[in-house]
């Protein structure tokens, strides 16, 4: 189960699926997707472990579309960064 968490396992279209996009989104249409995921299950009424696994999991989305491997990018949306 753990490894449903972890987005080395998905390609890019798998991720899009997951984000009920298709295979081809704009930049805009990606960002505010993942933006909304995160958003969603941060305003979930029950915070849990694995609720912070999903949460966790488009963050990680977010960095892989848009971070290109910077972590604190100072381009992230507050979301993201949970600040």
């Amino acid at each position: 189960m753990e490894d449903w968490y972890n987005i080395k396992n998905y390609n890019n279209e798998e991720l899009y699926n997951i984000l009920d996009l298709n295979n081809n989104p704009t930049d805009r249409e990606l960002e505010a997707s993942i933006i909304q995921k995160i958003k969603q299950s941060r305003s979930l009424p029950v915070q849990n472990a694995s609720i912070q696994k999903i949460v966790e999991f488009f963050v990680s989305v977010y960095d892989r579309f848009f971070s290109e491997g910077e972590s604190e990018d100072p381009e992230r949306p507050a979301i993201v960064t949970g600040k």
